[in-house]
């Protein structure tokens, strides 16, 4: 057998670009469990297909290239101890043909969920029946392996801290741009709600400390009503660093709630990496993620938000000194190096059929 077969969607169908990348395969191979990924189905037809704007585009994408590449994938189970997918095999299937396969072939299948699904309708249709197909469920945080088993008690699930490639995401060792300072949000666009319910908080920052904001994600530029500047640069993971280097601060707001304190902080784990002092909300993660004042600032109310803005746009003295811990504390506690050597070990203890690697 050829140990472990990692499946993941394209890029443009997902976020957490880094949570099972080829560092991810390369690391847990290292780390004495061999292990082979691919993506689930071409990026090319997914960056085309479903962000046109063709009428029924998404179930076109569905039944052409997203069911072709399974087909070509199914032949790899075999010869696989066990297959891990990230999230669904298919994005609109809800009968889980392509995990079923799995299943009938008697190999464990691994359910990858990366937040609470569960809170959302439309998404609890997707993930539920996964579940309860999954030899092994692996989530980012004990909130999320918590929700599951209040739903599923028979559920086997496994907590993972997610990684972050500290070697894609240095620091740069270029100059700050001249010209305003500036912050930076960047994130799956899903998440631009978060970013828009602080514009208010921008505004009396801006009002006081001019800056300019920039926007880095997805492939179409979002919406933002905003006095103050901002621009949108599109997501390109190799170019992430260079849209990150010399901001202020990243943002990292997020509305408290069930689905919020499942996240796994991958946010603020690349504004760390980065080297980027990062201002965020004390909700789940986050909390374990940030020592507040010491790699990042936590802020709860709108006014600690303006001030902690306003005092990394003014110290550069008390900046610099969080980006420093910030990218000590990325590369200490979530780089591929530190995390998947802990990963190998965990999924041999919760999958019999990968004890002997």
């Amino acid at each position: 057998m050829d140990g472990l077969l990692v499946l993941r969607p394209p890029q443009a169908l997902r976020s957490g670009d880094d949570v099972l990348c080829w560092k991810t395969i390369a690391g847990l191979t290292e780390a004495g469990l061999p292990s082979r990924g691919d993506e689930l189905s071409s990026q090319w037809w997914a960056s085309r297909l479903w962000f046109s704007k063709l009428p029924g585009r998404r179930t076109l994408f569905e039944n052409g290239p997203a069911r072709l590449g399974l087909l070509r994938h199914r032949r790899k189970i075999e010869s696989a101890d066990a297959v891990w997918i990230n999230g669904p095999a298919s994005p609109l299937n809800r009968d889980c043909w392509f995990e079923r396969s799995i299943v009938r072939a008697g190999k464990p299948y691994v359910f990858h969920l990366q937040d609470d699904w569960f809170s959302l309708p439309n998404l609890r249709e997707v993930a539920a029946p996964r579940v309860g197909l999954a030899s092994l469920v692996v989530v980012p945080t004990e909130p999320l392996k918590e929700r599951i088993l209040g739903l599923f008690p028979d559920a086997k699930v496994l907590v993972l801290e997610e990684p972050i490639d500290v070697e894609r995401l240095k620091p740069s060792d270029t100059d700050p741009p001249s010209g305003l300072p500036f912050l930076v949000w960047t994130g799956h666009v899903a998440s631009m709600t978060d970013l828009k319910e602080y514009a208010a908080i921008l505004e009396r920052v801006y009002a006081r400390y001019p800056f300019k904001l920039r926007i880095v994600s997805g492939q179409h530029k979002p919406t933002l009503t905003a006095t103050f500047p901002w621009e949108w640069l599109s997501f390109d993971s190799g170019r992430e660093s260079e849209a990150l280097s010399g901001a202020a601060a990243g943002l990292a707001p997020l509305e408290d709630g069930s689905y919020a304190r499942c996240k796994g902080g991958y946010k603020v784990k690349t504004y760390l990496a980065a080297g980027i002092p990062v201002v965020a909300s004390p909700v789940g993660h986050h909390c374990n993620l940030i020592r507040s004042g010491e790699n990042g600032i936590l802020a709860s109310t709108a006014d600690e938000w303006v001030e902690a803005l306003s005092k990394l746009l003014t110290d550069s003295d008390f900046g610099r000194r969080l980006e420093l811990a910030a990218r000590e504390s990325a590369v200490a506690h979530y780089s591929h190096e530190i995390l998947m050597p802990v990963w190998a070990d965990k999924l041999r203890q919760a999958l019999p059929e990968l004890r002997n690697r």
